[in-house]
């Protein structure tokens, strides 16, 4: 296990798209600190109400913009955090197969088992490198470049801290699904299709149903929901087990199909 878990680093390492992933994920956060720095007006890439809803660039004062403030506008770029984290499983799994690195991993007595294991955890760790990237970069350049305020605040870094966790829980069950249906229909298309679907419709079910209930078993729901206000206690609890029971249940399909594929 050790040792496939150090070869997965060095293919995360020498990942070109992973690579390109955390360059465009500097270029949005540049984007967020400029809007910033410009008094740019707010906006909104995906809104289910008043309440909850990916915001970016709102503040309570424009003209005294606070790290928390420039913290919540990174997080209103998760929807494009998504898509990327779609582009980085897919090539970091399928990319296997062309390459033959899953077969010549078990033509040496790997475990399946382990091979996909190690591979999810490799992902998840590639995932917490790019949210702690674009949302703890985008305050700390907020800081430096906008003058924000706040950043030596104990309660603002806790706070930002435990957002980076939720966040990170989140997209690694996303990512989870992601692996499964990447083993699975062994096509980047269809996965990258399948998941902007999913992006955009998950919203919609807790609209046609009208229970907002049901959007906390939805990963993407729940991003917007920490997003979109401060999470204490029993809600902070509920997202943390909802992301732990759909990385199980992702993992264990997955790796059923994996262990019973022919593996070319």
């Amino acid at each position: 296990m050790y040792n496939l878990i150090r070869a997965e680093f060095y293919k995360l390492k020498c990942d070109k798209t992973y690579r390109s992933i955390l360059v465009i994920t500097g270029l949005l956060m540049g984007v967020c600190i400029m809007l910033m720095v410009t008094k740019a007006g707010a906006g909104t890439i995906i809104s289910l109400n008043d309440i909850y809803g990916f915001n970016i660039n709102k503040f309570k004062d424009i003209n005294k913009p606070t790290v928390l403030g420039i913290f919540n506008s990174a997080q209103g770029f998760s929807p494009v955090l998504q898509i990327l984290v779609v582009f980085f499983v897919t090539s970091f799994v399928l990319n296997e197969y062309n390459y033959g690195t899953f077969k010549n991993s078990i033509s040496l007595g790997s475990s399946r088992i382990k091979i996909y294991i190690s591979k999810l955890m490799i992902i998840s760790f590639g995932i917490l490198i790019i949210t702690f990237f674009m949302l703890f970069g985008s305050a700390l350049a907020g800081t430096v470049f906008g003058k924000a305020s706040g950043f030596f605040n104990y309660n603002t870094i806790s706070q930002m801290f435990k957002s980076i966790l939720l966040s990170w829980f989140i997209f690694t069950a996303m990512a989870s699904l992601y692996m499964c249906f990447s083993i699975i229909v062994k096509s980047k298309a269809i996965v990258t299709a399948a998941a902007i679907v999913i992006l955009f419709s998950e919203p919609l079910i807790v609209i046609m149903t009208n229970h907002i209930n049901y959007g906390d078993y939805l990963p993407s729901f729940l991003l917007m929901k920490i997003c979109s206000m401060p999470l204490y206690g029993q809600a902070v609890y509920n997202i943390v087990l909802t992301s732990i029971i759909w990385i199980i249940i992702t993992s264990i399909i997955g790796i059923f199909i994996f262990k019973n594929q022919d593996v070319k």
